[in-house]
């Protein structure tokens, strides 16, 4: 039951170039957590006059997300009213350094850990408190 990261990247401050200003970053997600798909990085969709260069990276998908947000390409309404987000299994960033690089990397890897404990949580059927209420008129 994990989330494995491929990590493709170019931190290293020993592979640095004279004058280098990008660091790109590619991580891949394989999820073996049954009912818990590997497409947990969510993407916001460049659409019209978006200011943005292509879709923009925002989060790690929250366990509700995970059931909201469609995969592969925004989806759901119509107009206005479609979702502008979508989930996908690769995360791609440009960091302006090396320390951003590293700590993207583990911001993420904290948030996919927390993902990855609140599924379970969701999904164990270990509910520890039982309680019956009476309510009256």
């Amino acid at each position: 039951m994990s989330i494995v990261l491929t990590v493709d990247s170019v931190i290293s401050v020993e592979d640095e170039v004279t004058n280098q200003h990008v660091w790109p970053l590619v991580i891949t997600a394989v999820s073996s957590q049954s009912g818990l798909s590997s497409k947990i990085f969510v993407y916001h969709a460049e659409w019209g006059d978006d200011p943005y260069q292509g879709d923009v990276f925002e989060c790690v998908a929250s366990v509700q997300q995970m059931t909201e947000i469609p995969e592969d390409a925004p989806g759901g309404g119509e107009g206005d009213n479609q979702t502008p987000y979508y989930r996908s299994d690769v995360l791609s960033f440009h960091c302006r350094s090396a320390d951003e690089a590293s700590d993207l990397l583990k911001k993420v890897q904290a948030d996919v850990k927390d993902l990855l404990q609140n599924h379970i949580a969701l999904t164990s059927g270990n509910l520890q408190t039982s309680q019956t209420i009476d309510v009256t008129a």
